[in-house]
């Protein structure tokens, strides 16, 4: 089947060659037809290295035959089995994929920094435990099984991955429960401004760590998922295919009893052999499986507390907006009574009789009452005298 060449979008950017020494080499464009003709590679699998699709494919891990396609958010590269093809070098996020790459296929095995932690930052058990793990499966031990070039170059994409999702969840951490314990304090438009972008930030990492964790489960729940990512084993598998059919004729002339017998070994051999296949790159995705897992765990217990601040925020904001309510009616209430007093009190003064006009004589007997009562009214300066 014909292979495509590189895509516009992977013409653009530089690609980087490390072989299994850690020496570097780059790649132009004639060298990457002949790579990609080499490794069997299509035109449909490069649209997961597409940076112009890298909205779509996320974070992806694919498996062929001569190769291995990996997306994760920034990191994508190719792995063989005696190379790594690193596109966009340039980029300063993946200059410490880089040079941990060239220190770990140079045999350098020191545990990766993953920088200092952000300050009030205390590691939980669970967390030192999961570094343990992760160093453990760094350095290897004696009756460790040997990664394969392809495992480690993966277990380095994997480690600088997910170590940049842990400085980010760290240092989302680090201010969130102080600025929300603050705010269920006394509610404030800054406090409240200062969670909202808090919460933003939380809603955008959370989907990133939930794909790369959902992207390892999947091969975790596989067998043959798993199997597939050992390229080295599977070029053994297919050297000892070969080795069985040139030994076909022979094995035809052996005895019946005989030919059971190394079928039957020849089986239970090769059985074992693959459970130690998947045992190794189980190891290695199970590690950072549950260092993924812990940190999203994390997010979501984060995410949840701030969900119960809100609830605990618009409870108050609910028990002050009724006692205005409560202010707003009892002011009504009394603008009301006051209202209803002065109407009453004006319908019963238009009744009132005028009897000065009636009698006027009252005037010379009532003199009195005569100057109070033309007194209160405007423009009247009269003096009275008995």
């Amino acid at each position: 089947m014909p292979t495509a060449k590189p895509m516009d979008g992977l013409d653009g950017q530089e690609w980087m060659l490390i072989d299994n020494t850690g020496e570097a080499h780059s790649l132009r464009g004639s060298q990457r037809t002949k790579l990609t003709h080499r490794l069997g590679l299509h035109a449909r699998d490069l649209r997961f290295l597409d940076p112009q699709l890298s909205s779509s494919y996320p974070a992806a891990i694919l498996d062929r035959p001569k190769a291995i396609l990996v997306t994760l958010e920034f990191i994508k590269v190719i792995i063989t089995v005696d190379e790594v093809v690193i596109l966009n070098p340039g980029d300063p996020q993946i200059s410490r994929l880089i040079s941990t790459l060239k220190a770990t296929l140079a045999g350098d095995t020191q545990p990766i920094d993953c920088g200092p932690a952000p300050a009030g930052f205390r590691p939980t058990k669970s967390y030192q435990g999961l570094a343990d793990v992760v160093s453990k499966l760094q350095a290897g031990s004696s009756g460790a099984i040997e990664l394969p070039f392809e495992l480690k170059a993966l277990e380095v994409c994997l480690e600088t991955i997910s170590s940049h999702l842990e400085s980010l969840a760290l240092e989302l951490e680090a201010g969130a429960y102080d600025a929300v314990n603050v705010l269920t304090r006394q509610v404030t438009k800054a406090r409240l401004q200062k969670v909202r972008k808090i919460k933003d930030k939380l809603v955008h990492l959370l989907p990133r760590l939930n794909m790369i964790r959902k992207l390892l489960m999947h091969f975790l729940d596989d067998d043959g998922d798993m199997h597939g990512l050992n390229l080295s084993a599977q070029q053994q598998a297919q050297g000892h295919l070969l080795l069985a059919k040139m030994s076909v004729e022979r094995r035809r002339s052996s005895q019946y009893v005989m030919d059971a017998q190394s079928d039957s070994s020849n089986s239970s051999h090769g059985s074992e052999e693959d459970e130690a296949e998947i045992a190794a790159v189980e190891q290695l995705l199970e590690a950072y499986f549950m260092h993924i897992d812990n940190t999203y765990n994390r997010l979501v217990t984060l995410d949840l507390y701030i969900e119960d601040a809100e609830d605990l925020v618009n409870t108050k904001l609910d028990f002050h907006r009724n006692k205005l309510y409560t202010v707003n009616v009892l002011i009504s209430s009394i603008t009301t009574a006051m209202t209803m007093i002065v109407g009453v009190t004006a319908m019963l003064s238009m009744n009132l009789d005028n009897t000065t006009l009636v009698f006027p004589d009252a005037i010379q007997s009532k003199p009195g009452i005569f100057c109070a009562q033309r007194g209160l009214e405007p423009g009247w300066g009269i003096r009275c005298t008995p």
